[in-house]
This record gives structure tokens, sequence and C-alpha cells, in this order.
């Protein structure tokens, strides 16, 4: 029996500058992401581990996805997380200053929902609401935004093109304000290495930040799927089952004895008069005895046999 199929896959990112679309989260800094991803066709788990390329920790985000509709064009997810935004913080001890690293912790919700009208684009709408559990800084925060995916524009060869167009309005604590942003990357057939540039402008909004972030960055994909195979074994057979198979018969003492012991004397095994024999369990033992040069086979083994042998077995047999 083979269970759904389940997949690994993720992205390694390498940017000149870590940003953030809350702006307050932005490193502004060169980063390295490892966006991970876990699960099968409804579940899964996608850990997001951030670094500043100094190897110092930037955010942690644990995804846990479910996608409620999945078909050939619509879906509908829904998702949770903690969080952990790691922030290097001015101390002093014994009078003189350090830098400390803390961690504000948050908790939030997301509702993902993705139209595709053609193999080249899909729209959807995008809902974030994440609140602080201990921060230093902003509390609670909603996010909602319309995306869409203009994907495998040609250029030339084998290079494509995928635009990634959004339009968002962000609300952190009492401030609150409007976004567009744009990831475009450039991508060479299966070669899992691609190109891409993004910024965020600021449209209208009092929330604190720049105006304009951007970054550039190299991104290396890769993807896994495997499935769990489970072997269901077949119960043990017993010396009256084997009787039954093998004669059609059962002796009368069977049971009478405190064990049982037999002898049969088989066909020569001749060459293109052989036929193969399944494997079986069983809850009794077996003794073969023969002569003459043959080949056995048994499992994924093979023993030359030049005179005479004897087989005990008692999980498969060639009787």
């Amino acid at each position: 029996m083979e269970q759904p199929n389940r997949q690994i896959s993720g992205v390694i990112t390498a940017t000149n500058n870590g940003v953030s679309i809350i702006p307050s989260f932005t490193l502004g800094r060169p980063a390295v992401f490892f966006d991970l991803s876990m699960g099968g066709e409804r579940f899964s788990f996608d850990p997001m581990l951030r670094f500043g390329m100094d190897g110092k920790p930037w955010n942690f985000v644990l995804w846990g996805r479910y996608k409620v509709i999945k078909d050939s064009r619509f879906t509908l997810t829904i998702g949770g997380h903690p969080a952990f935004l790691f922030q290097e913080v001015d101390i002093m001890v014994d009078g003189k200053p350090h830098k400390m690293m803390v961690s504000n912790r948050y908790l939030a919700g997301e509702a993902v929902t993705n139209y595709e009208f053609s193999e080249k684009f899909s729209m959807g709408l995008y809902y974030l609401r994440g609140t602080g559990v201990q921060v230093l800084g902003a509390r609670n925060t909603d996010f909602l935004a319309l995306n869409s995916q203009i994907s495998n524009l040609q250029l030339v060869k084998d290079f494509k093109l995928r635009i990634n167009p959004q339009l968002f309005f962000l609300k952190v604590d009492e401030n609150s304000g409007f976004y567009v942003n744009s990831a475009l990357t450039l991508s060479k057939g299966d070669f899992p290495v691609e190109f891409q540039g993004f910024f965020n402008q600021k449209i209208r909004s009092e929330v604190a930040g720049d105006d304009l972030v951007w970054n550039m960055s190299l991104l290396y994909k890769f993807s896994n799927t495997f499935s769990k195979k489970i072997i269901l074994m077949e119960k043990a057979e017993s010396l009256e089952e084997f009787y039954k198979r093998k004669f059609n018969w059962i002796p009368e003492n069977l049971k009478q004895d405190l064990g049982h012991f037999n002898l049969f004397n088989l066909e020569p095994y001749l060459e293109g008069k052989m036929k193969a024999v399944p494997y079986r369990r069983r809850d009794f033992y077996k003794v073969m005895l023969f002569k003459g040069a043959s080949t056995v086979h048994y499992a994924d083994r093979v023993y030359e046999v030049k005179k005479t042998g004897a087989l005990l077995f008692q999980s498969a047999g060639a009787v």
C-alpha cells in the first residue's frame, strides 16, 4: 500500500538588503533566507528562517498551512504561525554600553485566495492579522493585499520572466497606509538558480519607514517528492492451512501430539519445469534436503549448490 505523495521543497535566497513589507521588520543589510515547505496535498509546514550575512538571526516564522479549497483553477488556503523577530538593543552593564539580542514574539493568521485565469496569469487576495505577544515595537498588524502573477514571459531562448505586482493596505497599531511593490524574477529553463529584483514603494502612509526600499537577490530552488510504502504482511500460515493448501487433507493426529513431524518426497526440479514459489510467513519450521547442482534464490540472495544441501526456514519456502 502506498501513501499519498509528500514533498520537501524550498528556496535559499542571498540578497544585498533584507527588507520587509512591514517597515519595522526590515533588516537593512545583506541577508540570507531559508524558505522551506514540507507536506502533502492539503497540509504543509513552511518554516521561514532568515539571517543576516554575519550569521546573526533576523526572524524565524513557522507557518502551518491548510488548503481548504483546491481545484484546477481556484485555491483557498488558511494558515497560522508563531514568529520570532530578533533585534539588538543597547543595554548598560556595570556602567558600560553593551549590545544584547532580544526576541520579539508574534502570533499571526492568514487567509489566501488565488484564481488562475490562464497558464500565464493569476490573481488573488491575501489577508494577515498579527499580534505581538512579547514585543518591543508594534503590537497589532493588519495586512490586506491584491496579488497577481504574470509568468512564463518568453525573452530569449530558454530565459523567462515572472512578475509579481502587489497593491496592499497596511495598518500597524493606529497608523496605516497604502503601498505597491513587485518582484521581477529571471529564470532559465530547469536551471535551479534565479535572479530577482524587488522594490516596495509607499503611496500614502502614516507608518514610519522609507518611502522606497529595494533589493537584488539570487535564488536557489529545490524540490523533492516522495511516497511511503507500507508492506502489509500476511498472517502466518498454520499447519492446518498448509495441509489444506498443499494436499487438501489434514492428518487425524495433527493436534493430538505435543509436536508434529512429517516427511514429503518432492518432484525433481528440472530445468524449464520449475515454478515460482511465493514467499509466505509460517508458524512452523521446514527442512529441505536436496542433492545435485542447483541455484537457490531466497529474498535478494542467491546460493550456488554443487552437490548436496539443506535449507531450514520459516518465513518462506519452496514447498
